[in-house]
């Protein structure tokens, strides 16, 4: 729907645009401009570039806005890059309406065409109908009175404004800009959406303006109305934004658009990488070949490959001397590190060592080779030499006598003997050791009637086991005596007849005779003790009374070996006066309760009595 001439002329004139107002964009014809809607350049009735605005005609209160002359809708003229530019709709002093007040009555000229404010010679009052005939605007109205005159419309006064317009709709004005959808009073405080009877077909809901995208940083809330193109309001000049470019930093919207600040540092501080910034994805460092330092004295030759500072060549540290570790430091250079171990000194029976970086003598070379049949000794420069001898010597081997040097070879007279005399061993030899002797386990006897079945054991003849003297008796002594035999001897000590139930046995001339009989008893009036002979004391458990030694219970009973608590003793005396109570140790008591309690209708408690 197009909106009728009072209403966005009242936008473009009030000031400005409000959140709701920008949520449909401005009328066709119009422009957004900071926060306001303008008329585009060369708009029909508005500021042509170049050209004077058309002066308006006053009305009541002297302040009007302007329609277009033309019945087509009002198209917008080149851009302010084409060097045009937009104008306010201007007040009769040039000057745009103040926000929020501003009478709009539009006009075509200074005056209508009777010379009149209105059809009828005099200013038709804020919301009524051009005639005077007090109801709503109808064809009469845009028809004129038949005279040939411009026809006249209601003017419009904005909330906060009494006076009365004197404007009237030009003659020129197509009524496709007013038609009958348009027509009807334009109330002062109507809101949005109540178009209606009720309010006499005001016209109040703006088009109807679809969320969309401008693709400009710089501005917000977005939307276009049918046929039109998608529109933002901009944002506040200086507003941080984002130009899409990664090479500008601090961007800024200026003029509409995002303006970008300056490049970003694009350093690595690698000397091996080329820095530079390339839009729009940012900073890149390109790998070169340069010559570098790659920090460390044990290289050469340095320079960059894969970004990367690397040398080409090792130092040599090599001192020549073999008592010293040579190694390179990265920050220092070379090193030279005293070590311990072999050097040369020109002798082969005289080694040199390593000491504080010198070569110094070390021990004489050792030429024993261990053989008791050779003659040792040392040359300078053939080392050492081992002439054979006839000596007698000792072949290492303990199960050979006799033995002497041929050859320089120790050579044996014959075996040696081993015979120790003791059959609980077996006698042999170990060419390391020498004669053994090792342990068996053969049968022997080792004379003595106390022990049986003697065996070798550990080198020697032993019983395995002692002969048995017991005589099942426990009122003897039984014994073997070694080389013997067994021996029984009477005795008087403790035993045990048998009986479970006895007490104090002993033997007494070979028998075991007891002092008394046991007394089962564990102090549990609950459990009945008895003695068993088999197994001596047992306890069962009883149902018997008892007392459980709470004054507060009664009729107390055994219960699984324990005196179980019968029912609460009744410490009730019958006395209202009187609280009942029952503890332990003393049981029930009945102290008074406080004076003047009352204790029946028209008696209260006095020192426990109900009076």
């Amino acid at each position: 729907m197009r909106w009728p001439w009072p209403v966005w002329a009242m936008a473009a004139a009030c000031g400005p645009v409000t959140e709701a107002d920008l949520r449909f964009g401005c009328p066709a014809g119009l422009v957004l401009s900071s926060d306001r809607c303008v008329v585009a350049d060369g708009v029909a009735g508005g500021v042509e570039a170049g050209g004077e605005p058309d002066q308006p005609a006053p009305g009541a209160d002297g302040a009007v806005a302007r329609a277009p002359e033309s019945d087509a809708d009002p198209q917008p003229a080149d851009s302010a890059e084409d060097g045009g530019g937009r104008a306010e709709l201007p007040l009769p002093d040039g000057e745009p309406a103040p926000d929020g007040d501003l009478d709009a009555a539009v006009g075509d000229g200074p005056a209508t065409q009777d010379g009149a404010a209105t059809q009828d010679g005099a200013a038709a009052p804020d919301g009524d109908k051009a005639d005077g005939d007090g109801g709503a605007l109808d064809g009469a109205d845009l028809a004129g009175p038949g005279d040939g005159s411009t026809p006249e419309l209601p003017d419009v006064v904005l909330a906060g404004d009494g006076a009365a317009d004197a404007g009237d709709i030009a003659a020129k004005d197509a009524a496709s800009d007013i038609g009958a959808a348009d027509v009807g009073d334009i109330a002062e405080k109507d809101t949005a959406g109540d178009v209606g009877a009720s309010d006499g077909g005001d016209i109040d809901a703006a088009p109807i303006c679809a969320p969309c995208n401008d693709g400009n940083p710089c501005t917000s809330g977005d939307c276009a109305q049918a046929g039109a193109p998608c529109a933002g309001q901009p944002l506040t000049e200086g507003a941080p934004c984002n130009d899409g470019n990664a090479c500008t930093t601090g961007d800024v919207c200026k003029m509409g658009a995002c303006a970008g600040g300056p490049p970003p540092p694009c350093s690595d501080n690698n000397p091996c990488t080329d820095d530079a910034c390339k839009a729009p994805k940012g900073c890149a460092f390109t790998a070169n070949a340069a010559v570098c330092d790659d920090g460390s004295l044990c290289t050469g030759g340095d320079q960059c490959a894969a970004g990367a500072c690397k040398g080409k060549t090792a130092l040599d540290c090599n001192d020549g001397n073999a008592c010293t570790i040579d190694v390179c430091n990265a920050v220092a250079g070379c090193q030279h590190t005293a070590k311990a171990g072999p050097c040369d000194l020109g002798s082969v029976c005289q080694p040199g060592a390593c000491s504080g970086a010198l070569c110094k003598a070390g021990s004489p070379l050792d030429c024993n080779d261990a053989n008791p049949c050779t003659s040792d000794s040392c040359s300078a420069t053939a080392g050492c030499a081992h002439a054979a001898t006839t000596l007698p010597c000792e072949d290492g081997d303990k199960c050979t006598s006799g033995d002497t040097c041929g050859s320089g070879k120790c050579v044996p007279a014959g075996p040696t003997v081993c015979n120790d005399a003791n059959p609980c061993t077996d006698d042999g030899c170990l060419a390391a050791t020498g004669c053994t002797f090792a342990a068996n386990t053969a049968k022997c006897n080792d004379g003595d009637p106390c022990t049986t079945d003697d065996a070798c054991t550990g080198g020697a003849c032993l019983g395995k086991n002692a002969k048995d003297c017991a005589d099942a008796n426990d009122c003897t002594d039984d014994a073997c005596v070694p080389f013997k035999g067994c021996v029984y001897t009477a005795n008087t000590d403790p035993c045990n007849d048998g009986d479970a139930c006895s007490v104090g046995e002993s033997c007494d001339q070979l028998a075991c005779k007891p002092l008394g009989v046991a007394v089962c008893s564990d102090s549990n009036p609950c459990t009945d003790d008895l003695c068993l002979p088999a197994v001596g004391c047992k306890a069962t458990f009883n149902s018997a009374a008892c007392d459980d030694g709470n004054p507060c219970t009664v009729g107390d009973g055994c219960a699984k070996g324990k005196c179980a608590p019968g029912t609460p003793a009744a410490c009730d005396d019958g006395n209202p006066c009187t609280t009942d109570t029952c503890a332990k140790p003393a049981g029930c008591k009945n102290p008074p309760i406080a004076n003047g309690t009352p204790c029946a209708p028209g008696k209260v408690c006095q020192a426990g009595q109900c009076n």
